[in-house]
C-alpha cells in the first residue's frame, strides 16, 4: 500500500479529516522547496526533517497518529555484487539503519 494511502486511510479511521493529497514526491530532496513555497505539508523522518528545516523555514510537528514503519531497499548494479567492498559498505548500511 502506497504511504499516502496509509496517511489517509489511518487519518479516516480516527476521525480525522482526510485530506487531498497535493503531491507524492519520489524523494525527499525536493521536499523542502515544495514545502517552502507552498501551504502543503510533509511527512518525513525526523533526521530527514530537521535536515531541511532551514531551508524550507518550516516548523516540525511530531504527527498525532501512529504510522506503519518504511520500508528500505539497496539496489545496485549486478556487476558489483560479489565485490568484497561493496558487499562491506551495503552490509554496514544494513546494520546501521536496522532497529
Amino acid at each position: 500500500m502506497r504511504n499516502e494511502l496509509v496517511v489517509q486511510l489511518t487519518c479516516s479511521n480516527g476521525n480525522w479529516r482526510v485530506r487531498r493529497i497535493g503531491a507524492s514526491l519520489s524523494s525527499y530532496l525536493a521536499c523542502p522547496f515544495v514545502i517552502g513555497t507552498t501551504d502543503f505539508v510533509a511527512i518525513l523522518p525526523f533526521s530527514v526533517a530537521q535536515a531541511f528545516q532551514k531551508i524550507s523555514r518550516s516548523t516540525i510537528l511530531e504527527l498525532p497518529l501512529p504510522l506503519p514503519a518504511i520500508n528500505v531497499s539497496m539496489y545496485w548494479h549486478e556487476r558489483h555484487h560479489d565485490d568484497p567492498a561493496h558487499a562491506w559498505i551495503r552490509q554496514l548500511i544494513a546494520e546501521s539503519i536496522s532497529y
